[in-house]
């Protein structure tokens, strides 16, 4: 049998991702925690009965302690699909879906084998973490899907060295930072600093390659910090 190609690969992946972590997501009796349920679930609510979009709200206050991305798409998920726990999960089942392609993805690139790759992917939906995570509206697989993804793209872009992908990294960085904040850099940092000890990415490179990396630094920057300093002007006492 053929191998598939890496595109067919992914989409495969992300289909099968969706197959097995979206049903049941809708069910009351399903896993959940005070964090998803006091937290996650009501504060879009609040943010569409308020009309808040750029800083979310609880309980009549302003949620800052966490960045506010999860709650601007679960804010978008509710309104475009009605209030529902099918609709706010759905966000994280689809991140769930991307981090699963994104390992896929990593593994092919750096073993060079298709049939790698889909093991990865395979072995990563079948662990006992991601089966319960996925199914949540919580922080933690969101993003840790932007990092890996945003690894693969570096990856992508150091093998062919097309600009884009490394624009992809650049945006994909700073959704996670809004996100989760700086933690964002574990996953896609402890990669790059793999290559470096490995050999597969040099010093050299990277200064030949220096102003293209600190302009993406700085769209990375100018994406993830703006929210900061917006919240500290409306909410000083809060922020």
């Amino acid at each position: 049998m053929p191998a598939l190609s890496p595109a067919r690969q992914t989409l495969l992946l992300f289909l099968l991702a969706l197959a097995v972590l979206f049903p049941g997501i809708w069910e009351a009796t399903g896993l959940t925690g005070k964090d998803e349920f006091f937290l996650g679930l009501r504060t879009p609510m609040e943010m569409i009965e308020g009309d808040h979009w750029l800083v979310p709200f609880l309980d009549g206050a302003p949620r800052i302690r966490k960045p506010p991305l999860l709650y601007w798409l679960g804010r978008a998920s509710y309104e475009t699909l009605g209030i529902s726990l099918a609709s706010a999960r759905l966000v994280n089942v689809l991140f769930a879906a991307l981090l699963i392609v994104s390992t896929a993805g990593i593994a092919r690139r750096l073993s060079g084998k298709s049939d790698t790759g889909l093991i990865a992917g395979g072995v990563l939906l079948g662990c006992l973490g991601m089966a319960s995570e996925a199914r949540r509206l919580m922080l933690d697989v969101p993003v840790a899907a932007l990092s890996t993804a945003a690894f693969w793209s570096l990856l992508v872009w150091l093998d062919s060295g097309k600009k884009r992908w490394l624009t992809a990294a650049s945006v994909l960085l700073a959704a996670g930072f809004l996100t989760k904040g700086p933690i964002v850099a574990l996953v896609c940092g402890g990669g790059c600093l793999a290559l470096l000890v490995g050999g597969r990415l040099r010093l050299t490179r990277l200064r030949q390659q220096f102003l293209p990396i600190a302009g993406h630094v700085l769209l990375t920057a100018a994406l993830a910090l703006p929210w900061f300093f917006i919240v500290r002007a409306l909410f000083p006492d809060a922020a």
